[in-house]
């Protein structure tokens, strides 16, 4: 039977869907151009917000994993990773799990605060184009206003989610987000027939992320309530888990810097064309294909934990078996969702009567490349970093820079195809192949066995689904 953590996760998500089924045709249809293009260019501005975390969430998870597999201590670095013994499945390190903690209670804080400020500047100036197309439109002001705590509100819930996830409790994160999706889909619905703008999407958006992280915190504090465990000093600040986080987080936190400007530059420098309806077509087609990789990233990441936990026992041939089982079934859902939406897509919005449109044919093809392949990088990077080593920082914020840098060069003379071959070929030359090739050597891989291997574990794994599907219903 498949993993839980994924079906909840996919559960998730395919609510997600029908906010694209039946949320998404009426925003196409009721909002303006400029809303539109102000609509899709939210997530770019959230995740700017969300850059605040610098990496620390992802560490905690990593770090939640070590100490409930029974760790004593987080190593800094790929060094102290292969220096210390492989760890024996036992009880969880309480002390450890508990300063933890009550250290990321207070990291948390500042890193709200420093999202709110990115927000008042940088992001004012990421969305001062749009506004300034809208003649300044007061209700985007207000939505762009409310967006604000709406961020503070997902960067404190952050800790919660990672340590959820770190405990290996995925499925019931994802079972109350599916939840959520669910009412969301709902109002969105109701909102949007009755002609409600953006900002009152945003407003339940807000509401949502606070009942999300009260629920989050509730469940972790619980969970320690359950093993019996006291927090005593809920503010006590651990140096020695701060530098072991530190290690790896800055390192992490200067990825995710590049890693936006990777994902989110060509969106950002389509938001600068004075074209409002291309830049509503590119960022649609962009909105689009995140809820394909969100799919995508499911199966591997929701399994996360299992992966580190392996990786800390350094168990070698199962942690190859079950990565591979989990990037196959991402890679299946990707490659498949985008050559439908490809060769049919507009034909279903023409169907559905949107004037909105993806990009032509030639670029849509170019950004379902590129992002399949950077789908297959940021698995293997997420492999190797499990021994909490982090070096791609230098090529993600080089690569993420160039994309910007000559993106906005090329804007000019070539418009949106500019925009896109720049970061397939930056990609191609610095990052599609660096964590690959840094994940095989940790796995004691060779390149030949990895690429016969691996679609091999995955059929196997999809196979055994099926056949447990076909037992249960006999």
């Amino acid at each position: 039977m498949y993993h839980s953590p994924t079906m909840m996760s996919w559960a998730s998500y395919f609510i997600r869907f029908g906010s694209a089924l039946f949320v998404l045709p009426l925003i196409l249809k009721l909002y303006t151009p400029v809303e539109l293009s102000f609509w899709f260019f939210i997530n770019t501005i959230v995740g700017f917000a969300m850059l605040a975390d610098s990496g620390f969430g992802a560490t905690l998870i990593r770090a939640v994993s070590y100490f409930k597999a029974g760790a004593s201590y987080l190593p800094r670095n790929k060094k102290e990773y292969d220096e210390i013994d492989e760890i024996k499945q036992g009880e969880p390190h309480f002390p450890n799990l508990v300063n933890l903690l009550t250290t990321a209670n207070r990291i948390y804080i500042f890193l709200g605060l420093f999202a709110i400020l990115m927000l008042a500047t940088g992001g004012v100036a990421a969305v001062w184009n749009i506004m300034s197309i809208s003649e300044h439109q007061t209700d985007l002001w207000v939505a762009y206003l409310i967006i604000i705590p709406y961020c503070f509100a997902m960067i404190m819930g952050v800790k919660w989610s990672s340590f959820m996830r770190g405990l290996g409790y995925v499925a019931a994160e994802a079972r109350f987000g599916a939840f959520q999706g669910l009412v969301r889909v709902l109002i969105f619905v109701i909102m949007l027939l009755l002609k409600f703008g953006p900002a009152y999407l945003i407003g339940y958006m807000f509401i949502e992320a606070i009942i999300r992280y009260v629920y989050l915190r509730w469940f972790v504090l619980k969970w320690f309530r359950n093993e019996k465990v006291e927090i005593k000093e809920k503010n006590k600040f651990d140096p020695v888990i701060f530098k072991s986080l530190w290690s790896a987080t800055w390192r992490t936190g200067l990825l995710f810097w590049g890693a936006y400007g990777i994902q989110s530059g060509t969106s950002i420098l389509a938001s600068q064309l004075s074209d409002v309806v291309m830049m509503a077509s590119f960022l649609f087609t962009m909105r689009i294909f995140t809820f394909l990789l969100n799919i995508a990233r499911a199966p591997f990441y929701s399994n996360v934990p299992t992966i580190y936990s392996l990786a800390a026992e350094k168990n070698t041939m199962l942690l190859r078996k079950k990565s591979s089982e989990y990037m196959f079934i991402g890679f299946a859902v990707l490659i498949a969702g985008a050559l439908g939406l490809g060769f049919f897509g507009d034909t279903l919005l023409g169907v559905l009567a949107i004037e909105t449109r993806f990009v032509p044919l030639t670029i849509f093809a170019i950004i379902a490349i590129t992002e399949i392949l950077d789908l297959h990088a940021s698995f293997h990077a997420t492999i190797y970093t499990s021994t909490n080593h982090v070096p791609f920082v230098i090529p993600a914020t080089v690569s993420g820079a160039l994309i910007i840098g000559i993106g906005f060069l090329t804007i000019p003379a070539y418009g949106i195809l500019g925009i896109v071959v720049t970061k397939f070929l930056v990609q191609w030359l610095m990052n599609n192949w660096y964590a690959p090739m840094l994940s095989l050597r940790f796995l004691k891989w060779p390149l030949l066995s990895y690429l016969y291997q691996a679609p091999v574990y995955g059929l196997q794994f999809v196979g055994q689904i099926f056949r447990d599907n076909l037992g249960r219903k006999r």
